[in-house]
């Protein structure tokens, strides 16, 4: 379910982010095509299944470095694949330094609310279980 929660996070980031850099960038009267939507799509949902290996390393026992390690080699990743594919798929203008550094500054912005999303969400299930293993103790406490 994480992973699924994920690809949608990510989606709905992804089309905010790109909603904001098209309306500066190309201007807000541009008009895309239904492949535009695929596109985003598909890519969320590649980023969310290489998300897995992020999730899993939570039981491997990694320390802080090998987990730092972890979360910056898929952002590195996941900011050259979507560099190259919004380059072939002409989303900027590589030769537009603004331009480029822009869709930069979005895809950080993904990466960041993703992961910010992420630790609100693991905080709050951390904080619901508890609160069960409160209530149950409290219970097996009056039943003694």
């Amino acid at each position: 379910m994480s992973v699924v929660n994920m690809i949608s996070v990510i989606s709905t980031l992804i089309f905010l982010m790109s909603g904001m850099f098209i309306a500066i960038f190309w201007g807000p009267k541009t008009v895309l095509g239904l492949s535009y939507i695929f596109v985003i799509i598909g890519m969320s949902v590649v980023y969310g299944i290489l998300y897995i290996p992020i999730l899993l390393s939570e039981n491997w026992n990694l320390s802080k470095w090998g987990s730092v390690a972890m979360n910056a080699t898929y952002f590195l990743l996941i900011n050259v694949s979507v560099v190259v594919v919004g380059f072939h798929l002409d989303w900027f203008d590589a030769g537009n330094l603004r331009m480029l550094v822009g869709f930069e500054v979005c895809i950080i912005l993904v990466y960041v609310l993703a992961s910010v999303i992420r630790w609100i969400s693991d905080f709050n299930t951390a904080s619901k279980m508890n609160d069960k293993l409160r209530q149950i103790r409290g219970v097996e406490k009056k039943s003694i």
